[in-house]
């Protein structure tokens, strides 16, 4: 019986500890005063007076706000500031909700409160499997058209006409370009882009988990950038946390570091205010990304991805390292910008020039405890920002396939970035090819010498082979000459039938075809009937066997043609086309 006791007592000191006492939305009223709490410098909470002005009842579905005035020393300089959504607000000892919206230019610090009641389903949130592959979402709608990207439109967040507080964004280690881009595309998103909040090393006091009005950040890029988003904790049950009180994309179920913060000073501003302040100790994970709050788990890790560039500019060399959240919204915007901003440290004047670009990816495929890893190499031109936004381009399409691929969960555990800028412009464009054999026979390397024009410079010859087919029968063929890009696009349109895998091994199999702008393809299509069952080539099938995979069989396409090509290296992105015809010999010996 004692034990029993003793376990009930600690059961009930437990509750005590890691849980709050809620008032509910029908007992708030007009006049009620209470407090908020909030870091406004260092980690340590402040108080500041609430007034309740009124309850707006269903504002939107299901939706409600407390009007409020607050007040008080801490705040009488700065009124309601950026960085401070999530502030609890308390009454009677009773937490009532969150600070979360607010206007600029007022004359009196007058905001909204999340009602505590509509913020704890986020504590609910689960991971979700969907139905479909998603697309990577961009904050650039030209760059969204061009790549099939989902373009993420700038919509405030709001209830009815009440603005929630824009949440700071903490940018650190990144060239003002790119910042620039960020402002630019992020600010319209509920978002206020700062350049600051830098290295955090000697600012953590070691304090472990979080408690209501700790001011707290979710860390997007960490390592030689840092990239977090700032605001308040409102809530903490255990290991269960609800911060912002409103949310930070509502992106639903996410995975990114909840971290500590360190508030450097709030800065006063006529429109509204804000906190500078950066990230510091990684706590938790931020899990629940709901309209009303922001959901985290303390104690647990998010998973991010290593990101190592190394950008080699003549006779200077730079390493940077990265690691980034794993996201679909922040990774191909992110990744594109700190690309960028890794050349611009070497190369900050953007002269025009050529990139050489490889690129190694590493997948893990979960099923199988298997990981691959995938390479790229390509060349790029024209000025830095053109040529790096199609480097990163380049990379974050198979990674898009791969993230969202039917067939196996995957991680990406890493992403190596090798660029070599040259100042010149290393193009060439194919002029004229001259046969050097003539009377070739089915299963004959023919030899072929490419004229190429540099840019504003001499021509250049190259030879290049190609192997017949032995089973030719035409008097004559036509080989096409192009830069391997050029015959992968014409491959793509021909044969798109071959491009739809399977299977994870045919999709990474696909993802492997490097074609390089700087490599000469030669490429003939022989005329043979087939079919693409379970999405692999079957050339040269007899006719009843064509009838019962092209035809009788769901899922499978008919194919008419086969391409045979081969390549050859340049120092130099190759431009144009040309065709060559061949007189095929069959009397000789």
């Amino acid at each position: 019986m004692k034990k029993i006791f003793c376990l009930l007592f600690l059961l009930m000191i437990s509750s005590a500890l890691f849980s709050e006492e809620i008032m509910s939305l029908k007992d708030v009223k007009a006049g009620m005063k209470g407090y908020g709490l909030t870091v406004v410098k260092g980690e340590d909470a402040v108080r500041f007076d609430v007034e309740i002005i009124g309850v707006l009842h269903n504002i939107e579905p299901k939706r409600s706000l407390i009007l409020a005035k607050f007040s008080g020393e801490e705040i009488k300089l700065s009124g309601i500031a950026q960085g401070m959504s999530g502030s609890p607000i308390y009454i009677d000892g009773k937490l009532v909700g969150a600070l979360a919206y607010t206007w600029g230019y007022l004359k009196e610090a007058i905001g909204g409160i999340q009602p505590i009641e509509e913020m704890l389903p986020a504590l609910k949130t689960k991971k979700e499997i969907k139905s479909e592959p998603l697309k990577f979402g961009v904050l650039d709608k030209e760059t969204a058209e061009k790549m099939n990207y989902h373009y993420i439109s700038p919509d405030q967040g709001r209830l009815g006409d009440f603005k929630l507080i824009s949440t700071p964004l903490f940018v650190s280690g990144l060239n003002n370009k790119v910042v620039d881009f960020l402002k630019d595309k992020m600010n319209n998103l509920g978002f206020q882009v700062i350049q600051g909040g830098g290295d955090s090393s000697g600012l953590s006091s070691g304090k472990k988990g979080l408690k209501p009005g700790d001011a707290v950040g979710i860390q997007l890029v960490r390592g030689d950038a840092n990239i977090a988003a700032i605001g308040t904790v409102t809530y903490v049950n255990g290991n269960q946390v609800l911060v912002f009180g409103h949310p930070f994309m509502e992106a639903g179920y996410i995975e990114m570091p909840m971290t500590r913060a360190f508030v450097h000073y709030v800065l006063p501003n006529l429109n509204i205010s804000w906190k500078f302040a950066s990230a510091t100790d990684e706590v938790g994970v931020a899990y629940g990304d709901q309209e009303t709050a922001v959901a985290g788990e303390l104690g647990k890790k998010a998973p991010m991805m290593p990101i190592v560039i190394q950008f080699t500019n003549q006779d200077q060399k730079e390493v940077y390292h990265y690691e980034m959240v794993k996201d679909p919204v922040f990774f191909p915007n992110l990744f594109t910008g700190i690309l960028i901003s890794s050349v611009y440290e070497l190369d900050a004047k953007m002269p025009e020039g050529t990139v050489i670009g490889k690129f190694k990816l590493k997948v893990k495929n979960l099923k199988e405890n298997r990981t691959d890893t995938l390479e790229f190499n390509d060349y790029f031109i024209g000025n830095n920002e053109a040529s790096l936004t199609q480097a990163a381009l380049k990379l974050i399409a198979p990674i898009q396939y791969l993230t969202y691929n039917w067939f196996s969960e995957i991680s990406l555990e890493g992403i190596e970035v090798e660029l070599q800028k040259i100042p010149q412009y290393r193009v060439a464009s194919l002029e004229k090819a001259v046969l050097l054999n003539d009377n070739v026979k089915p299963g004959d390397t023919v030899q072929v010498r490419v004229f190429l024009r540099l840019y504003k410079g001499d021509y250049i010859d190259k030879i290049v082979k190609f192997t017949l087919p032995k089973n030719l029968s035409e008097p004559f063929i036509q080989l096409n000459i192009s830069s391997a890009k050029v015959e992968n696009i014409n491959f793509s349109t021909q044969y798109a039938q071959l491009l739809y895998p399977k299977s994870y091994e045919q999709l990474l199999k696909l993802l492997s075809l490097n074609a390089s702008f700087n490599e000469i393809a030669v490429w003939m299509d022989a005329d043979k009937i087939g079919a693409v069952v379970g999405g692999a080539s079957m050339p040269n099938l007899p006719l009843s066997k064509m009838m019962n995979f092209a035809f009788k069989e769901s899922g499978n396409y008919f194919l008419k043609g086969k391409r045979k090509v081969e390549y050859t290296k340049t120092n130099y992105l190759i431009a144009g086309y040309l065709p060559v015809y061949v007189r095929i010999d069959y009397n000789q010996d």
